[in-house]
């Protein structure tokens, strides 16, 4: 019974290794074909390059690195590549976030600095009370004033 049990479950597998065969997966450990990831980190290191031309900001190279770290798993596909490749993701992606974290805060401090800055401008320095400096008296008022003021 058991030898029929393992009979059945082998019967099942053996066509789906042929069908996975026939689709063209390379490895355990990377189901896509190479050149359906070639092609993904391709467009993965432009976007990111474009990212690091508009936003100005490094840590888009270290994630591009990251994406297109993986493909050494096409070519190295064995246990102790998967535990290299895995240091290396961790040192990338935690690089990646310690500089986008470095990069926002840069970001908000400039951004404080100029509003700081645009406060200051736009706030027009207080006038000392001047005769000269209400436009809405007229040459008249002021006469009136200084004679009552030349009268006391």
């Amino acid at each position: 019974m058991i030898k029929g049990g393992y009979a059945f479950f082998t019967g099942i597998t053996t066509p789906m290794t042929e069908i996975l065969a026939n689709t063209g997966l390379q490895n355990i450990y990377v189901p896509l074909p190479f050149t359906a990831h070639l092609l993904f980190c391709i467009i993965a290191t432009a976007v990111y390059a474009l990212e690091v031309y508009r936003k100005k900001s490094i840590h888009y190279i270290f994630i591009a690195a990251g994406v297109d770290a993986t493909l050494l798993m096409q070519f190295f596909p064995n246990s102790t590549m998967v535990v290299v490749l895995a240091v290396m993701e961790v040192l990338l992606l935690g690089t990646a976030i310690t500089l986008s974290v470095l990069h926002s805060r840069k970001l908000k401090a400039e951004k404080a600095q100029q509003a700081k800055t645009a406060q200051e401008i736009s706030v027009p320095e207080r006038v000392e009370a001047d005769d000269t400096a209400d436009p809405d008296r007229t040459g008249e008022d002021k006469e009136d004033e200084e004679n009552e003021d030349s009268d006391t």
